[in-house]
């Protein structure tokens, strides 16, 4: 027995003694996935190894990675800038691992390089020489014309829950189905909802003398609690709302303008860090270089990039970024942008993207957003050249895209499979937005939002801020409108409203049919009817003020106030690249409800109180590179511009009698308008407009300028402290400047950059002239106590103020510095709400 024990004895003693020669020898497989613990996104280009090791593995572009040889370890270590390290205990005697790991991010200071009075330099900094001076080489813009296939995926979670978000019983509800449909929660024990997905296949063509792009999307998978019209979602979930170029200097992210970190200011803006490692990417030798913006308030990126070695021309091969915190965005906790380039006829083209946005808690009663977006580009073709007319519209989206096909197979198409969790995903989408309490949520936001509320398949009431007003006119008016949308029919829209005022004791209504001949080019004809009570110097039927402007303007005592019979036809179409054009014919009947004469000309000198007009307008507008979106209730919407001009000519001719018109005319007008960025001091937006009327006519056809009365409401479409109907001009120039500083100078006091209160300045201004034959055929005394002329000087003003207060609210504060008198204010702050980023 004791020979026994000491003979087992032996044989452990020599086992634990061979047990670091059997490990070193021992060969193991570990494939895993590597991702960020707040978001589960992935983690490309981390480095996995064995403690103690200096070889490893690289996450790839996705975070997955294998690690295949000889275990020289029980740890199993995972590294990657801007995260804590993470050391794993692997099982002893297992040899095929599959592996998720996520890791933490942290803040890292970069190393501080010291120049010396020998002159030493950062050596990162002669690699960044060489990739500016080989920008224009590698620059994808250098090629004539590009195309690819893009892969997109989109996804939106609600995350961040706070507790008393989850008292909410439609959040409980939520919550509960998501528990029982077996999505994990986060590892902080948070909830993450999912709300939205989509799939996008698409086409994009890019040409650069002069730069045009297109999109077509030939196959769209959309899911998600509120999202109904997959055609209006599909428009922008394709690839073209994510393209980022960081050879360019400054780089788009959310309608801010950051530094590129190989802009030709490199070093004005960051601090860089080069690894003296060598990392060999797709067979390509590359050096890594961190950086980090110099000043926390600027809006700069920090992170890594992969520059490839001289034989590849020190391009970009690899870059990952991120917008923390301090770049001071509203509502956005990070942004993380990585991509992947690959070379194309010696030019540099993005095959992988990824971005991820992580919107924080809005309130403490409220949860935050969580959004990702992947997009694959492949079967690159270039310097193919296609006719112009090829780029006419920015999207363009194949009529049965987002239908459902069952014989369409999404895995032959998407970059790689479905994760089993990413079909959960889609399955809980489906859950979350059949329950009861979601969809009467999505139905009340829908109608805050849109001012419509859904009554039937393809008919919506509204909208909720012209239900009622109150005036000297009516008393009390009542209103309710309506529109159809996309189910009811994609080639007809029929919109319209009903009103009744008490004291009146009237009805007045509108009514209007257009018919979509061809929707690619946005062709349409259409007709309407239409008989309200309107207000001289507001009414603009060409150019709408908006919504709330125009119910509020309905309130109080009306100026000039006239019922208004309308009957008009129009025809529009989209025609070249950006340009549109609209021609149509209108008859008016005006019956004043003022004090109102004039001797009318036209008609030998004949003595009216109101007359009719017959109008044939002819409109072209040119916006190169705008972006319009169609939504579901078959308008369009711009949700893009690029910095280059938008021009637009409109000319009216008056068509003596021809339906009992009463007078001939001729009128001209032209309009210029921009914004443009202007690096780090922010952006600028400008807009110029002339007129001019040849004949002679009364007041209520001449140009009156559009002032704003409204005690608190302020309209970037007025002079806002011009009172109504004040000025009235037959030729007139006027610009309109708004400078916005993009938190240049707020970002720079401490408490304004907690606040993240942002500057802006504005000047308006407008000068006219009225012929003293347009003052002397009004012969009522309204004109003679109110309407001025601009001959004298011009109407000034000028403002400042701040907007995102409370991330809503914009406070103007104007100054009029001309055309004063009794009556007008020469101070005046308006307010306004405006959620931007």
């Amino acid at each position: 027995m004791l020979k026994a024990m000491t003979r087992y004895r032996y044989i452990i003693l020599f086992l634990i003694n061979l047990y670091p020669i059997l490990l070193h020898a021992q060969e193991v497989t570990i494939k895993g996935r590597v991702l960020d613990k707040e978001n589960d996104n992935p983690i490309a280009y981390a480095h996995v190894f064995f403690k103690g090791a200096t070889q490893g593995a690289t996450t790839d572009f996705n975070g997955n990675f294998v690690l295949e040889g000889e275990r020289t370890s029980d740890t199993l270590r995972v590294t990657y800038i801007g995260y804590e390290d993470r050391e794993l205990l692997l099982d002893k005697g297992q040899t095929d691992y599959r592996l998720t790991i996520k890791l933490t991010p942290t803040s890292v200071q970069m190393q501080e390089v010291v120049v010396s009075s020998r002159g030493y330099e950062n050596p990162a900094w002669e690699i960044l020489r060489k990739v500016v001076d080989n920008k224009k080489r590698n620059n994808l813009i250098r090629l004539k014309a590009y195309e690819y296939e893009s892969y997109t995926r989109n996804e939106l979670n609600l995350d961040n829950i706070t507790e008393k978000f989850k008292k909410k019983k439609v959040v409980r509800d939520m919550i509960d189905a998501v528990e029982r449909g077996g999505i994990s929660i986060g590892e902080d024990g948070k909830p993450i909802l999912p709300i939205f997905v989509s799939e996008t296949i698409s086409k994009q063509y890019f040409t650069n003398n002069p730069k045009r792009k297109t999109e077509f999307v030939e196959r769209t998978k959309v899911t998600g609690v509120g999202v109904d019209d997959g055609s209006v979602v599909s428009q922008i979930t394709g690839a073209t709302f994510l393209e980022y170029n960081f050879y360019e200097n400054w780089v788009g992210v959310l309608q801010k303008d950051f530094v590129s970190p190989i802009a030709e200011s490199w070093k004005l803006f960051y601090d860089y860090e080069l690894d003296f490692q060598t990392y060999e990417i797709d067979g390509i030798p590359c050096t890594r270089i961190k950086f980090e913006p110099k000043r926390e308030q600027d809006l700069a990126f920090s992170g890594s990039m992969w520059i490839t070695d001289e034989a590849h021309h020190y391009a970009l091969k690899r870059i990952d970024v991120v917008v923390g915190k301090q770049a001071n965005l509203n509502f956005v906790e990070q942004i993380r942008i990585t991509q992947e380039l690959i070379p194309v006829e010696e030019a540099w083209l993005p095959s992988q993207t990824r971005i991820t946005l992580d919107i924080g808690e809005i309130n403490d009663k409220w949860g935050g957003f969580l959004a990702k977006s992947y997009v694959a580009n492949s079967n690159f073709v270039v310097n193919k050249e296609r006719a112009a007319e090829f780029y006419s519209q920015s999207v363009r989206v194949r009529e049965d895209a987002y239908e459902e096909d069952l014989a369409y197979n999404w895995d032959e198409v998407r970059q790689g499979s479905l994760t089993e969790e990413d079909m959960h995903i889609y399955q809980m989408i489906d859950t979350l937005k059949n329950l009861p309490r979601v969809k009467t949520l999505v139905d009340i936001v829908e109608f805050l939002i849109n001012g419509y509320v859904n009554i039937a398949p393809g008919l919506n009431l509204g909208t909720y801020s012209q239900l009622y007003a109150y005036n000297d006119i009516e008393d009390s008016h009542f209103q309710v409108g309506f529109t159809t949308d996309v189910d009811f029919s994609r080639d007809w829209l029929f919109k319209g409203h009903l009103g009744y005022g008490i004291k009146d004791d009237r009805f007045k209504y509108d009514l209007s049919g257009t018919y979509f001949i061809n929707r690619r080019r946005w062709m349409q004809a259409g007709i309407q009817y239409s008989n309200t009570l309107e207000q001289v110097g507001i009414y603009n039927d060409d150019e709408p003020l908006g919504t709330l402007f125009t119910a509020a303007s309905r309130w109080g005592n009306l100026v000039f106030p006239f019922y208004n019979e309308v009957v008009k036809a129009w025809y529009q179409t989209d025609f070249g690249i950006g340009m549109t054009a609209r021609v149509s014919l209108k008859r008016r009947d005006f019956d004043p409800l003022f004090p109102f004469e004039f001797i009318n000309e036209d008609q030998d000198n004949k003595i009216q109180t109101d007359f009719t007009n017959v109008e044939l307008v002819t409109e072209w507008m040119y916006a190169p590179g705008e972006k319009r979106i169609k939504t579901m209730y078959n308008t369009r919407i711009v949700v893009s511009t690029n910095d280059k001009p938008r021009f637009g000519l409109r000319y009216t001719y008056g068509i003596p009698d021809f339906l009992g018109s009463d007078f001939e005319y001729h009128k001209f007008q032209a309009r210029i308008w921009q914004g443009f960025r202007l690096g780090a001091f922010g952006r600028l937006t400008y807009e110029l407009e002339g007129g001019y009327i040849l004949d002679i006519l009364p007041f209520p056809l001449l140009e009156t300028h559009q002032g704003n009365e409204l005690a608190i409401f302020y309209s970037d479409r007025a002079f806002n402290l011009m009172r109504f109907g004040e000025f009235v001009s037959d030729r007139y120039a006027s610009l309109r400047l708004e400078h916005n500083f993009a938190g240049m100078i707020m970002n720079r006091v401490p408490l304004f950059r907690r606040l993240k209160w942002r500057l802006f300045a504005t000047a308006n201004t407008v000068y006219g002239s009225l012929e003293d034959e347009n003052r002397e055929i009004v012969l009522s005394e309204p004109s003679d106590s109110k309407l001025k002329s601009l001959e004298d000087e011009p109407y000034t003003e000028v403002g400042y103020g701040v907007e995102n207060i409370f991330k809503v609210l914009r406070v103007d504060f104007i100054h009029r510095l001309t055309q004063h008198d009794d009556e007008s204010d020469r101070f005046g702050v308006k307010l306004s709400a405006k959620i931007t980023f």
